[in-house]
């Protein structure tokens, strides 16, 4: 009988398209393990997860891998798809010299997994990943525990660059036919993807910081404003006007800034949302890249981020 790799309750949800391929990868990933080489005892239900919770568990004859643990594999590399799944990803999976450490993903999963009144209901994450499976036994947990230890090995890492890479993909090629069908709503918000890829690629100290947001903002602006012609001059001048007027209220500017970027982008024949997706889509990529520049940028200063 061929092993389903489906997660346990509503996962993955409509529309999210990072829990998709998050389950899909997994999928792929533990199916293409199945189908090379001999079943060692034990691991007849799924080779993959038999070698993932092999390094904390017993696994043989009499402790072989079951569905259940199959399960909760698949539920988690699906949750992994969520903002607090991207979150734990970002702290299990830094790399220091080229080593993963063992002892990160243990605390950090222990962190994550907590449970907090007013969070997920009062559940523990792996409760609320696995509602539609429950109750949870201390096996549950265990099994748990190793694949996200796991994860910060050069295997589990592999997993989740396929599967980031898969997602890149799929929203680079996706976003204008979802516009041109008018089903936008079903689609992950912009602005929640780019969070996404923030605590990724940032700590949450600096995701947080609204003046490194600001400033890295007006960076941007007038990096395109003077890709369009505007002087120093000319944007020297408007600071001095802009700040000889009353502070404006911070959603109406934002609303602001939202219509005159589109009318900018008019004339300059600018589709402002295929921008948007071309450089999330870019940026994804060169993750490493921007974290390993972040320490050796200059403190209190406005060009941190």
């Amino acid at each position: 009988m061929k092993t389903s790799y489906a997660p346990a309750g509503d996962y993955p949800r409509k529309g999210f398209l990072e829990e998709k391929t998050y389950a899909e990868t997994w999928t792929q990933t533990a199916e293409a393990r199945d189908a090379h080489g001999d079943t060692p005892p034990g691991c007849e239900v799924s080779m993959l997860v038999a070698s993932i919770i092999s390094h904390s568990l017993p696994v043989d004859e009499e402790c072989p891998v079951t569905e259940r643990d199959v399960l909760v594999c698949s539920s988690i590399a699906c949750w992994l798809g969520t903002n607090v799944g991207g979150a734990l990803l970002h702290e299990v999976q830094q790399d220091k010299g080229g080593h993963f450490e063992h002892d990160r993903a243990v605390s950090a999963w222990a962190r994550a997994n907590r449970r907090t009144n007013g969070s997920n209901g009062g559940w523990r994450v792996l409760e609320h990943i696995m509602r539609g499976a429950l109750p949870l036994t201390l096996r549950d947990y265990d099994v748990a525990e190793t694949f996200v230890v796991w994860l910060s090995s050069e295997d589990g890492a592999q997993f989740v660059r396929t599967a980031k890479a898969a997602i890149v993909t799929a929203k680079s090629r996706g976003y204008d036919s979802l516009r041109i069908a008018g089903r936008l709503g079903e689609h992950t918000p912009f602005q929640e993807r780019v969070g996404e890829w923030m605590q990724a690629c940032f700590t949450p100290e600096i995701c947080a910081d609204p003046i490194e947001r600001n400033h890295r903002f007006l960076e941007e602006s007038l990096e395109l404003v003077q890709s369009l012609g505007c002087t120093k001059e000319d944007a020297l001048m408007l600071v001095d006007y802009v700040f000889g007027r009353a502070v404006g209220e911070p959603k109406q500017e934002t609303g602001g800034v939202m219509v005159t970027l589109a009318a900018l982008c008019i004339p300059a024949k600018i589709n402002m949302d295929s921008a948007g997706e071309t450089e999330l889509a870019r940026i994804w990529l060169d993750i490493e890249k921007i974290r390993a520049k972040q320490p050796t940028r200059p403190k209190s200063t406005l060009l941190q981020a």
